[in-house]
Formats: structure tokens, sequence, C-alpha cells
């Protein structure tokens, strides 16, 4: 899904430029292009511990180690999608709307993720078990 985000900038980029927006002494597309990858890759980088660790905190016997890593997950997902709408405000503007709401989108999309994949696995209301340690 981050790499849908890299191709509607290099798609709305290359329009652009094929529509004469951009001036032709200006500096090369090339710029923002790489700038693009280099963001979602690092925003790739902040997001993986919240789509990795939930899973594996199921299977930790102690209470402290559990939080502890639903708490780096959460913290991962918060300063990804807080990454994800910076970059989609530095966008914003008429000829970039399509990037921005690429960035939002996944923003979207990668918080109903984690949340979903944290509602499976661990109880929401208190009159709900917490799941079941495996056997030794």
């Amino acid at each position: 899904m981050l790499a849908l985000v890299t191709v509607a900038t290099d798609q709305v980029l290359t329009r652009n430029l094929a529509a004469g927006i951009y001036p032709v002494d200006a500096d090369s597309i090339g710029i923002p292009l790489v700038m693009a990858l280099v963001k979602a890759v690092v925003v790739y980088v902040v997001l993986l511990p919240a789509a990795i660790l939930p899973s594996l905190a199921k299977h930790w016997h102690s209470r402290i180690k559990r939080t502890a890593l639903l708490g780096i997950s959460l913290i991962s997902l918060l300063l990804g999608l807080l990454l994800c709408g910076l970059n989609g405000l530095s966008w914003l503007d008429g000829d970039h709307f399509l990037i921005s709401l690429a960035w939002w989108g996944f923003a979207l999309f990668a918080g109903t993720i984690v949340v979903i994949d944290l509602r499976r696995g661990y109880p929401i209301k208190p009159d709900q078990t917490p799941p079941a340690a495996p056997a030794a």
C-alpha cells in the first residue's frame, strides 16, 4: 500500500511536468521523487513495530512484557501516522492534492489495520477474558 503513495507521487509529478506546470528552467522532478521514496521507507520502518509487535505480544506470559510491547507498538503507530499526516500536509496545494490524499489514505489504512489487529487479539470490554496462554 505504501508503494501506491510513491506511484501516485510519480504519476502526479510526471503529469504536471508534461502539462507545463513546472517551469522548464526548474530543478528536476527527480528530487521530489527520491524524497518521496525516502519518506516512504522511513514511514515503513517506523510502522514496522506497530505491525509486528502486537502478534508477538500475544505469546508473552508476562503482563509487563506484553504491556511494554503493546506500548512500543502504539508509539510506533502514532509516530507513523504523524509522519504520514505531515507528509500529506507538505504536498497540500492545488497541483499536488492527489499526493496528499494518497498519504492520508495510507495513514487511515495503516491505523485501521493495526487497530483491527489489536482488537482481534486483546479484549476491549472488561467482561471478556484475556486470550489463553499456550500450553508449555
